[in-house]
């Protein structure tokens, strides 16, 4: 009710706004239809693009094969073998040229290996770490808002309903791609845009309001208000290969489980600089966080540089570094957490092809080469090698950001472990984008993991291998 309410709200603002400016009452001789592998078909009444409805679709499947991945030991079996698949069909209606509408149907499934909890729901609300909304399996609303753009000519653009968010480099606010569902939030963003800045306020509903009974604050049930996330981001095109962002950010999130019935309240601020020209990719994200969690107070940083050139010869080879930096908590046990609590970022695109360990507690430095064999065919290969940044801190997942391995004595090596991967990516077509990928986790000998292992962890090295074809349309 309250999405058809601001819908009816915005056609109301877009009709007043474009008053006077009656549709053609006839077909313009100027109608017409075209289609693009990025843009879809667009069927064009008037010609004019006054009124119009773009039609596009998107399709992938990516068999994967994993092992040792979740405990490197071998004598636990946890091998696993499943089909992703995602479907995504899209429409985008336009009226009075600035007033419009635009829906996305996904069906996002696993096949394989039934461990999906009846291929309900991906991420849970009883794990604090999980910082997400409750994104269905199954045919779902990907997208669905409402949107005045432009309207009279103002440089201005409204939407209102649930929208996928993805800003700068991804590392902050992404969509992790590689799972079947995506991620997209409910909630309102209002943008001004020109030429070379846009800058966009915004408040989302990142899980709706839930009910828990098994807490130990609540006898007969709490009811949470859910998470918040509301910000304002602004990105500035100084020159045809420079940008600069800036954005801060506010995250309220309700409590779960036996936590005290106090929601966590994390600010967060990033500035990112980026240079791209035909040979040369440079791009710096650097992130601060202050506020409370778990009833702690809360402060903690992230940075992400990535430097990459591709040189002027025939197979165009490239050389690149990335280097990732997350604060951990030093001493668990006193009254504050130093600790970076890593959200949003498109994850396999920082963490490597294993998605090990997320953007906490970390020190990461990448290496990355590949060449081109052919116009329409890269080879890819990267080394990356990860260090704890506090030795009491914890160990987090790069799928779940759980808790991994914590070792609070600091008894235990810095050196976590080294990870391989490789990846061959091929478009034959405008349309079809086809991926190999395989990667290896190697501990560290006399490292991090066998200085703490537990009855459920080793230091035997963990596999991923998987094929992706991706098809727009």
């Amino acid at each position: 009710m309250r999405l058809l309410l601001c819908l009816f709200v915005l056609l109301s603002l877009g009709q007043e706004a474009n008053a006077g400016t009656a549709p053609p009452t006839t077909r313009n001789k100027g109608g017409r239809s075209s289609y693009s592998p990025s843009q879809g078909l667009l069927f064009d009444w008037f010609g004019d693009r006054s009124w119009s409805i773009r039609l596009r679709g998107q399709f992938f499947i990516r068999p994967e094969y994993q092992s040792n991945r979740g405990d490197f030991k071998q004598s636990l079996e946890d091998s696993d073998f499943y089909i992703p698949t995602r479907l995504r069909l899209s429409v985008e209606l336009r009226m009075y040229r600035s007033l419009g509408f635009k829906m996305t149907i996904q069906d996002a499934r696993y096949w394989g290996n039934g461990l999906r909890q009846g291929g309900k729901i991906r991420f849970t609300p009883a794990n604090q770490h999980q910082l997400h909304r409750e994104v269905f399996l199954g045919t779902t609303l990907f997208e669905g808002y409402a949107f005045i753009d432009r309207p009279s000519g103002w440089p201005i653009r409204l939407e209102v309903g649930r929208i996928k968010l993805n800003y700068g480099y991804s590392f902050f606010l992404g969509d992790p791609g590689y799972i079947p569902q995506g991620q997209s939030f409910d909630g309102i963003r209002a943008s001004y845009l020109s030429k070379h800045i846009r800058l966009d306020a915004m408040w989302f509903k990142i899980r709706e309001s839930i009910v828990r009974k098994d807490t130990q604050t609540c006898t007969e049930g709490c009811f949470f208000e859910g998470d918040d996330l509301a910000g304002l981001y602004g990105s500035f095109h100084l020159t045809k290969t420079m940008n600069i962002d800036a954005y801060a950010y506010f995250l309220q999130k309700a409590p779960v489980n036996a936590e005290p019935a106090k929601p966590h309240r994390l600010g967060i601020v990033g500035f990112r600089y980026q240079v791209k020209n035909r040979n040369l990719f440079l791009g710096v994200d650097v992130l601060g966080q202050l506020g409370e969690y778990r009833s702690k107070l809360t402060y903690g940083f992230a940075s992400l540089t990535v430097l990459r050139y591709t040189f002027s010869s025939s197979l165009k080879p490239f050389l690149g570094v990335q280097f990732m930096v997350a604060s951990g908590d030093d001493d668990p046990s006193d009254s504050k957490h130093t600790g970076f609590i890593p959200l949003y970022s498109s994850r396999r695109k920082f963490y490597g092809l294993l998605n090990l360990f997320a953007a906490s507690n970390i020190i990461q430095p990448v290496l990355v080469g590949g060449f081109f064999p052919h116009p329409l065919l890269r080879v890819e290969l990267d080394f990356r090698h990860s260090w704890l940044w506090a030795k009491k801190g914890a160990l987090l997942g790069g799928g779940n950001h759980a808790k991994f391995l914590q070792d609070t004595s600091g008894k235990g090596e810095r050196a976590v472990g080294f990870e391989w991967d490789v990846k061959i990516i091929w478009k034959p077509y405008p349309i079809l984008k086809v991926e190999v990928a395989a990667g290896a986790f190697l501990p560290t000998p006399g490292g991090y993991l066998y200085t703490t292992q537990s009855s459920t962890q080793g230091t035997e090295p963990a596999f991923l291998g998987y094929f992706r074809a991706w098809l727009s349309f």
